[in-house]
């Protein structure tokens, strides 16, 4: 995720943050105690003409005002529905563990609001890393470059995981529906609370399935190791 990675780096991080002087809201804004302060761009292939144009005046205004501020441009990758840097960068070649996913807060969403997007579009970039996680853990031979969806169909076939929506009664999208749902939010369309809870019943499942996977593992490592004493 960005805001881990860059609060890994001790940066703070702030979603949709107000530059004095500026009307546009960037969609983060990272800074450093030495003082360095970074924006982050989200930037997609379905990004319109108008929306591009704003994006790089807002840009041009944010030169003149802070000269010294540097841009982040992250490419959101609608296709495949995981947030990629837009080019590689040394300090980011780490990427979170399994464990770490495990253990890493949900987003969440305060029931007073509308609008679900931000937090259900969080989950999702945590989700498709843990997927993807997950699949290196079961050394799928295309773990690394392979489509998330086409991971997670080899995992529902092999049964490393049984599908949420069949276990879980709250749970009655698939992960198909709901990537069809992160790509209209990506592209501009609302997202409501039973899909942002849709999301996160199915994130609670497939988590409980990948720890009790993990805990199967290290016992029967354990007791090999008991046979061999």
């Amino acid at each position: 995720m960005i805001e881990q990675s860059y609060r890994q780096r001790g940066f703070s991080f702030e979603p949709e943050p107000r530059i004095q002087g500026l009307q546009y809201r960037f969609d983060a804004i990272a800074r450093s105690d030495s003082g360095e302060v970074i924006i982050i761009e989200l930037v997609n292939k379905y990004q319109s003409s108008r929306g591009m144009q704003n994006k790089l005046r807002a840009f041009e205004e944010l030169s003149k005002l802070q000269p010294n501020v540097k841009v982040d441009f992250r490419y959101v990758d609608v296709d495949a529905g995981a947030l990629q840097l837009a080019r590689p960068r040394p300090q980011d070649a780490g990427h979170p563990n399994l464990q770490q996913l495990l253990k890493a807060r949900m987003p969440r969403f305060d029931s007073e609001q509308i609008d679900a997007t931000r937090p259900f579009l969080d989950m999702w970039t945590l989700h498709v890393a843990l997927i993807r996680a997950y699949s290196v853990n079961l050394d799928l031979d295309y773990a690394g470059t392979g489509s998330m969806l086409d991971l997670y169909n080899e995992m529902l076939e092999s049964h490393s995981l049984i599908a949420p929506e069949a276990v879980v009664d709250d749970v009655t999208q698939d992960l198909f529906d709901l990537f069809a749902e992160a790509q209209g939010a990506l592209q501009g369309a609302p997202i409501d609370r039973r899909t942002f809870l849709q999301l996160r019943g199915h994130v609670l499942e497939v988590r409980k399935q990948v720890r009790k996977h993990l805990a199967m593992i290290q016992a029967n490592r354990i007791k090999d190791q008991k046979n061999k004493a």
